[in-house]
Formats: structure tokens, C-alpha cells, sequence
């Protein structure tokens, strides 16, 4: 990878970076006026529950920013180190395209959809799981009813 091109990614993420610290600082004093504003009075429990469902996005987004925010200062760390544009997983070269439009990419394409497999077939297993041990529940219902 050129140096050009090194430079372009670093100035992409370090930009990046800068825009997801000023919407996480956002989120963060949004959310810590929300809880302060519970605090000072006790509302009703629909209010609260109100409160809280219209809150979750926001976290969910905080949550997603923060992911996206360790994988950039991941990214820089690697262009300091010379380890940038290399797999993670198996060390190959990962494509210019897929950097280009994931400058934070630490695996290359066929890693990353190994590890994308691996992740639904365990979520799968865990639902799978989930489900199952649901059924004794609705059995006990069916024979109440």
C-alpha cells in the first residue's frame, strides 16, 4: 500500500473518529439528562416505561457508535504499526475496494464472511436453544386451559 494511500485512510478515520465522538458525547449528555430527569420525580409507571422505550434506540445507536469507535482507533492503531491493509485472520492482503469502502476492515472478504457464518450459526443455536426451552412453558398452559 502507498503512502498516499495510507494517508487518505488515516485522514478518512481519523475524520470518522471526530464525528463519533461528537455524537456519542451527544447521545452520552442526552442520556444523562433522561436519568436525571427521572430522579427528580417519581412518574407514573407508563411514563417510565414510555420513557424507556422511546430511550432504547438511543442506547442501541450509543452502543453502535462506541463498536464503530474501537474498530477506527483499531485501524490507526495498525496504520501506526505497518499492519494496515493485512488480514487479521489469515494475513493476506486485504483489497483495496474493501478498504476503500470499509477503511476499518481488519479481515479480508473471506475471513470476514467466515466469521459472519460462524456468528449466525451460533445465534441460530442460541435461538434454537431459547425456543426449546420455552416449550415446557406452553405445554403447562395448554393443560391449564
Amino acid at each position: 500500500m502507498t503512502i498516499e494511500n495510507l494517508f487518505k485512510h488515516r485522514l478518512q478515520l481519523s475524520q470518522r473518529k471526530s464525528e463519533l465522538e461528537t455524537a456519542t458525547a451527544n447521545i452520552k449528555t442526552e442520556l444523562l439528562e433522561a436519568a436525571q430527569s427521572q430522579t427528580n420525580f417519581l412518574q407514573d409507571w407508563v411514563d417510565h416505561a414510555k420513557e424507556q422505550s422511546d430511550l432504547s434506540p438511543r442506547i442501541k445507536l450509543y452502543e453502535r457508535y462506541m463498536q464503530e469507535l474501537l474498530q477506527i482507533k483499531s485501524a490507526l492503531d495498525r496504520i501506526e504499526n505497518g499492519s494496515f491493509g493485512d488480514c487479521k485472520e489469515c494475513g493476506d492482503v486485504i483489497v483495496a475496494k474493501r478498504l476503500l469502502a470499509q477503511p476499518s476492515a481488519a479481515l479480508c472478504v473471506e475471513c470476514q464472511c467466515k466469521k459472519e457464518v460462524h456468528t449466525r450459526l451460533v445465534m441460530a443455536s442460541v435461538h434454537k436453544m431459547n425456543l426449546s426451552g420455552l416449550l415446557p412453558f406452553f405445554y403447562s398452559i395448554s393443560e391449564v386451559a
